[in-house]
């Protein structure tokens, strides 16, 4: 199933690129193990573990998709409020302001290639 706004699909912030070892905590309920760092291509990919919330964030340049791979999610984008679970895909476009919140594992595409200087806080 794939989870719309009208013509604003869900994308996210919650990649980070550094290479395709090692994992990351940005935030403290958050862990993203890079898959796939897409330094040669225009898009990479991730693994994302969340236990919480993710505050809201806008990425000015990327889009997002998120596959739920277990678990379900609160998804909110532009005040707009999804549920999640496995087997859902959850795309967004960049400029939306979102947040994610759950006991949740899913997969992170975003094209192009996450960069952090390109996220920004939305709370």
């Amino acid at each position: 199933m794939m989870l719309s706004v009208g013509d604003i699909l869900w994308r996210d912030t919650l990649l980070f690129s550094e290479g395709s070892t090692g994992s990351r905590k940005p935030y403290d309920d958050l862990t993203i193990k890079p898959l796939f760092d897409g330094s040669d291509f225009s898009f990479d990919v991730a693994k994302a573990m969340l236990a919480g919330v993710h505050p809201p964030v806008i990425n000015r340049v990327s889009d997002r998709a998120y596959y739920i791979l277990k678990g379900s999610a609160s998804v909110v984008v532009d005040g707009r409020d999804f549920t999640a679970k496995a087997g859902d895909l959850v795309v967004i476009k960049s400029g939306q302001k979102h947040q994610i919140r759950g006991e949740v594992e899913f997969l992170v595409i975003t094209s192009p290639s996450f960069d952090p200087a390109n996220e920004e806080s939305a709370e």
